[in-house]
């Protein structure tokens, strides 16, 4: 059995900075606790949580610093409640994530409805939402058909989106009337980048095995366009979900890494191949 791994994948830059900014807490002994799981990763939370990390699920649930803002980031209205209440805050927010932040909060202030593509309930898009308040949340064109837009329209995407998904909608208000219409791709280019490595892999993979956690829009997005080009497609969360059944007949097997999987779970899942 021959094994490929994706040559881009695991840890992005916005998530090995969060993770990175954690420890370098936890190695100060301090107690951290952050608003929110830091990433989408239940392995990697695990092993910060055993260091000493705490999560909470709401602001109000953090009584003492220092608190940390996940890579996702948050409203604007949530730092400033923190700021009043003299809780120290530690800013873990991607620095491509604000980035998006401030087109967004530009964008309002211009007077342009803003358009998000990306899914509506995912925490990154929540937190733009605080940036841009009447912003209309599309992850296709149909989101968009029957919806009244101004006559001014600004297009960002949520980082994690794939770039299919922006030209579809920019390709949709494109085709309608506005006195002006402003399009921002926004998307992470190691987000793309691992994308189209993975489906290469797919490609040539008999069996394509696509590691992170369920709850990971990138890595979600990415087992779903490898599933395109190899029908034999599984999202694992980790090593413990491998199945010698799975491998029964496979002579080439593909394996790829969401942006917010670690390192040791890609590892551990290539020692159980071999």
């Amino acid at each position: 059995m021959e094994v490929r791994l994706a040559r881009e994948g695991g840890f992005c830059f916005g998530v090995r900075r969060a993770v990175g900014m954690v420890e370098e807490l936890l190695a100060k002994g301090s107690e951290p606790v952050c608003l929110g799981p830091l990433i989408h990763n239940p392995q990697m939370i695990d092993r910060l949580k055993r260091q000493g990390l705490t999560v909470a699920k709401t602001p109000e649930d953090v009584k003492e610093g220092p608190v940390v803002i996940r890579s996702h980031g948050v409203r604007p209205e949530v730092l400033e409640a923190f700021a009043n209440r003299g809780i120290e805050v530690v800013d873990a927010t991607c620095p491509f994530v604000r980035r998006v932040q401030r087109r967004a909060r530009d964008l309002t202030a211009g007077g342009y409805s803003v358009v998000i593509v990306g899914e509506s309930e995912h925490p990154e898009v929540q937190a733009l939402l605080g940036y841009a308040p009447r912003a209309v949340v599309a992850g296709t064109p149909s989101d968009l058909r029957g919806r009244r837009l101004g006559r001014k329209v600004g297009l960002i995407a949520q980082t994690t989106q794939t770039r299919q998904a922006f030209s579809d909608v920019l390709r949709y208000l494109a085709g309608r009337s506005f006195s002006e219409l402003r399009s921002f791709d926004t998307v992470c280019r190691a987000t793309a980048t691992r994308l189209r490595e993975a489906a290469r892999v797919a490609r040539w993979a008999e069996l394509m095995v696509v590691l992170g956690g369920r709850r990971s829009a990138n890595t979600r997005r990415m087992a779903a366009l490898c599933g395109r080009s190899c029908p034999r497609t599984l999202h694992l969360e980790s090593v413990d979900e491998l199945d010698r059944g799975m491998l029964a007949g496979v002579e080439r097997v593909g394996v790829a890494a969401g942006a917010s999987t670690p390192d040791f779970v890609v590892e551990g899942f290539l020692r159980a191949l071999s």
